[in-house]
Parts: structure tokens; sequence; C-alpha cells
């Protein structure tokens, strides 16, 4: 069972190291790849901790309306370095009147961002040191870039399935309050409903699955999907010898 280690940076309740997910060749090496919530929730303890410590890139995947409303790393950002790779580009909307389920979500970011997902990948096998790949929750395109990368070098479906699943839990409470709070201070009214609650700090077994199931019915497997959408042969080959140790 996959055993996230204790390292953390303070103002991130959503952080982890990937490292200890089985594989079929061994497990996941940790230090290498991270996930978390966006870096803007970083206190200034944590920020420093960030530029002195081993994550030497950090990958963000927000879309340029929410890196406006809570900037993380500068864009010239040298330690560590900022690679933006945006999803979902758009303003956050005035009113809500009828939200998206995050199976229809998953399915388009499947569909429409498979480049983007490569290039995530493709930014794993090359760097030097860590890797943190974050969003505004880390849970859905974070949860989805990390799965796929994880998958292509041959991790445990259900091992990762459980890390992605695990963020609804670090993100109830105080994070979520928070998280309304925000979206009311930019004239987004929130329903109180179990969708909603879901859509912004929870995540959902049959959407990922869902998503998944689209991946290999269209490609045959994680490495096939990120193969087509343009990480290369030799960058399959160094993100394997980067993530997995025997």
């Amino acid at each position: 069972m996959h055993n996230p280690t204790t390292l953390s940076l303070d103002g991130l309740v959503n952080f982890r190291d990937l490292g200890g997910i089985t594989t079929a060749h061994g497990t996941i090496r940790p230090g290498v790849l991270f996930r978390s919530e966006s870096v803007s929730d970083l206190s200034a303890t944590g920020r420093q901790d960030l530029a002195s410590g081993s994550i030497r890139t950090v990958i963000d995947l927000r879309s340029e309306a929410e890196v406006q409303r809570a900037p993380g790393l500068a864009t010239d950002s040298l330690t560590p370095r900022l690679v933006a790779l945006p999803l979902l580009d758009g303003a956050m909307p005035t009113s809500v009147t009828q939200l998206p389920t995050l199976e229809t979500i998953y399915q388009q970011l499947v569909t429409e961002s498979g480049a983007a997902f490569a290039r995530a990948a493709g930014t794993v096998a090359d760097a030097e040191g860590g890797v943190l790949i974050h969003c505004t929750a880390g849970k859905d395109r974070t949860g989805l870039a990390v799965a796929l990368t994880l998958l292509a070098v041959g991790a445990d479906l259900d091992q990762v399935r459980a890390d992605y699943i695990v963020s609804s839990q670090h993100l109830a409470g105080a994070w979520a309050e928070r998280m309304l709070a925000g979206a009311r201070a930019h004239g987004v009214e929130i329903p109180d409903t179990e969708a909603a609650r879901e859509l912004i700090f929870g995540t959902s077994q049959n959407a990922f699955d869902a998503a998944m199931d689209r991946v290999y019915e269209g490609f045959g497997s994680a490495q096939g999907y990120l193969l087509r959408h343009g990480l290369l042969d030799d960058q399959l080959e160094r993100l394997a010898v980067r993530l997995v140790e025997s």
C-alpha cells in the first residue's frame, strides 16, 4: 500500500510525494514527483522551504484567470523553475445555474488536453530534481496529470486511484470553506448542494474510472495516450528511469 512521505510545505494541505506507489517493476522513487493545491496558498515559511528544497520544477495547470486571482510563482522564477500548462482556461463565471459533474469535466480534459498532459509527463522526464504538479485544488487537473504520468511507467491502478481519492479528505474543512468564501467574494453564488461540494473539494471514483476507461479504450494504455499526444519515446524511457526504482 502507498504511504506518502511526511515531507510538507507550510500552508499546503493537499501536498504529497508520490513515492512508494507500486509499479510493475518496483516502486515510484520518493523525492521525484509531488502534487498539491495551488502554491499561492504557501505561507512565507513554505515559500522559503520550496525555494531552498529539492523541488526544482513547478508545473502550474491553472488557467490565466486563476493565476491572476491568486498568483503563484513569478513567471521568471528560476528557483524553482515554473512551467505553465493552463487547462480549463476561462474566467470564473458570475453565476452558477447548472454545475458540471466531475465526470463531464474529466471526459473533457482527457479528450481535449492530451497535449498538455503529454507535456507535463515530458517535463517530469526531462527535469532535474523534484517536480511539483499543481492546479487550484490539486485534485482534478492535477489528479489526471499525475495518474497518467504514473500509469505510463507501470504504476498500480488501484494505488493511483486511491491517491487521487484521498485529496477530498485533505481539502474538506477550512480549505473548502475558504474557497467558497473566495468564490462569493468574486460574485459567484455557489449552491449549498452535494454536487457543488463534490465539484469544489470532492473526488469521484466513478469519474476517475470513466476517464481512465476513455484513455484505455481509445489508446490502449496511458503510454499510448501520452505518446499519441506528443510524448517522445526517449522521454518515456527517461520518465521510467526517473520515477521507478527496483
